[in-house]
């Protein structure tokens, strides 16, 4: 029989005790349920070491699947980092999980897309950690940031001249920041575990985590923040760490409250069409500025990911751009643009710009289908008694007589009016398109069908009045257009 001595005890109340901590925050705050997969994100460091072994631990009494990732950034020496993936996958297979491995050139990359070496890096490997929560099935992603960690990223925020957001520093649950993920990234370290909590737990499990010389590099700024201005602000306050992060709790309230407020103008003001999102340039420009931003931010964010690289430079711009009623293109980060002109301001990736061109002028067959780019249209006329009016907003029926046969399609032209269903005067198609929330973008693409007289049908928005099928009517057509790309 094996005899406990008395730092075994401690070393196992400590590890208890830390594991407890762990749990009582992931509960708290709601970051796991029973039943989710999730992947783990190991570089083979403390932190994420300790992370891997707690929720292995305690993944019986959370009811989880766990998968461990590790992601090599090529930016360790050559020699090293063969041997931390070894590292994660042994520990991995000790614990009966399946290991899954990825990596890139961070320095290339950051290059190219003119990135510090800090954001290409977190880019590349949350786009890793989201493929493959996709390809696994799995909802949930957990990162092993502590508390040190929120401190570091407060501070470098605050350096750069962040908003009330960045000040908040990283939230315990929040969407992976990949453009079409649906997983979540969780961080259970983040407020219940220290980093030197995250070594003496490692020693006392009897792991040896991989030391990263690159965290000592002064090249990047967090370390910096680190190694130098961090012990500067203790000699001011022993207790500057958690003041930090008292004051980003109680800013992350306030957030949370200004969130809620743009979700009801959200639903009230956005608009979407294909790969654009717009919104009123005259309500946004009523709104507060906190909630000119936030709404801006958010569009952006539904492109992006996420809008931590939407700097205040490209913000301030638009909100330059609507206050002095001036319009104006801004291209944004990724190949985002936000156009501002004089009833809208929309985001689109460019090529969504360029897919929204106007369509060609076509002979309708009225008895038979047509081929248009974008389009097929059928038609069949009927007699009014067989009238079946579909929910379709791209079906409609229409008195043959008022529209006769010479029936064409057309994008529209400058001066186009109508006479909207249910109106009895006409009205400009530009004010038409401003009131149905039609993005700027959209409004070429938008098919226009025509009679010799004049707009019958804006497809997919409204009939003309005078084309309406109605007790008179003796013979009716019935035309449909069908999305072909």
């Amino acid at each position: 029989m094996k005899k406990d001595s008395s730092a075994e005890k401690a070393t196992n109340r400590f590890a208890k005790a830390l594991e407890r901590r762990v749990l009582r925050y992931v509960k708290e705050n709601g970051l796991l349920s029973e039943g989710d997969k999730v992947v783990v994100g190991v570089s083979g460091g403390p932190d994420s070491v300790t992370l891997l072994l707690c929720l292995s631990h305690l993944k019986a009494k959370l009811g989880i699947e766990m998968v461990v990732a590790h992601y090599d950034h090529q930016l360790r020496k050559s020699e090293y980092r063969p041997a931390d993936a070894a590292f994660v996958r042994s520990l991995s297979e000790s614990l009966g999980l399946a290991f899954v491995y990825g990596g890139a050139d961070v320095r290339a990359y950051a290059k190219q897309k003119r990135l510090s070496i800090e954001e290409a890096a977190r880019e590349l490997r949350y786009r890793f950690f989201a493929e493959e929560a996709s390809r696994l099935g799995a909802n949930v992603v957990a990162v092993g940031h502590t508390a040190d960690d929120q401190v570091e990223t407060v501070l470098m925020h605050l350096l750069r001249g962040s908003g009330t957001d960045g000040l908040t520093g990283m939230q315990p649950k929040a969407p992976v920041p990949v453009t079409g993920s649906n997983a979540t990234v969780v961080r259970p370290l983040l407020a219940a575990v220290e980093r030197s909590d995250t070594e003496h737990y490692c020693a006392e499990e009897g792991i040896k985590p991989r030391l990263d010389e690159t965290n000592l590099s002064s090249d990047y700024l967090r370390n910096r923040i680190r190694h130098e201005l961090l012990p500067e602000l203790r000699r001011y306050n022993p207790k500057f760490d958690r003041s930090l992060r008292r004051m980003a709790n109680s800013l992350g309230d306030d957030v949370a409250y200004l969130e809620d407020q743009v979700d009801i103008l959200w639903q009230k003001l956005a608009s979407a069409g294909k790969g654009v999102i717009s919104l009123p340039r005259q309500a946004l420009s009523e709104l507060p500025v906190a909630m000119q931003t936030r709404l801006l931010r958010r569009a952006a964010a539904r492109f992006l990911g996420d809008a931590s690289g939407l700097g205040w430079a490209n913000v301030e711009s638009l909100l330059r751009l609507i206050k002095r009623r001036r319009t104006g293109t801004i291209h944004l980060p990724s190949g985002l643009i936000a156009e501002v002109d004089s009833d809208r301001v929309s985001f689109a990736f460019d090529e969504a710009l360029k897919s929204s061109g106007p369509l060609p002028k076509t002979k309708l067959n009225v008895r038979g289908e047509t081929e248009m780019p974008g389009w097929r249209v059928s038609a069949h006329v009927a007699n009014a008694k067989e009238v079946d009016f579909s929910d379709s907003l791209r079906t409609a029926w229409l008195d043959l007589e008022v529209v006769g046969e010479e029936l064409y399609v057309r994008s529209r032209r400058p001066g186009d009016r109508f006479r909207p269903l249910g109106m009895a005067e006409e009205k400009k198609l530009q004010d038409f398109f401003v009131d149905a929330k039609v993005s700027r973008q959209e409004r070429d693409a938008v098919p226009l069908l025509c009679s010799p007289w004049g707009i019958a049908w804006v497809v997919g928005h409204r009939l003309d009045d005078r084309a309406k099928v109605t007790p008179s009517t003796n013979e009716a057509i019935c035309i449909k257009f069908i999305k072909t790309c």
